[in-house]
């Protein structure tokens, strides 16, 4: 997702250079690109502002069959806990995954558990348990061929 982000805020900037940003119009007058504004929150991370759901964050990565936050982990989940203090008005949607090991209720459970320890873990960086909502979505939704990829949990922030 960072390689959508970073793709599309090089994309604006290119535009802005060749012709977007200097009012470039069609042959009807209409302006060739709608403007576009993009924020910086943090570094090399971009929120496009009025969109309902933006992911920022890099996803949260767990080992197999396990809910527990990993040590690597933990700074990306304060990046997120800074970014919920500089913006009152964003609240978060956290999205639990699970590889396709094991079975089908189980890893609806567990991809539920990761959520909740990714929330708690958030809670305890003091952010309000109010502004976050938790799903567990399974193996509903596969990252890649490799099984480790799928263990996550997405972070999306909600305007």
């Amino acid at each position: 997702m960072k390689k959508i982000f970073s793709g599309f805020a090089v994309t604006c900037i290119a535009l802005m250079f060749i012709g977007c940003g200097g009012g470039a119009t069609n042959v009807d007058k209409t302006p060739l690109c709608p403007e576009v504004s993009v924020v910086k929150v943090q570094e090399s991370k971009t929120v496009v502002p009025d969109s309902p759901v933006v992911r920022v964050n890099e996803p949260v990565m767990f080992d197999f069959d396990s809910d527990v936050i990993r040590d690597d982990q933990i700074p990306n989940i304060s990046n997120v806990a800074e970014i919920m203090k500089d913006n009152s008005d964003v609240v978060l949607k956290l999205e639990g995954y699970a590889s396709i090991e094991g079975a089908k209720k189980y890893n609806l459970g567990l991809s539920e558990r990761r959520a909740k320890s990714v929330k708690n873990t958030l809670v305890d960086f003091g952010i309000s348990s109010d502004r976050i909502s938790t799903i567990g979505m399974g193996e509903t939704t596969q990252f890649g061929e490799e099984l480790s990829l799928n263990r996550r949990v997405l972070i999306l922030y909600i305007k």
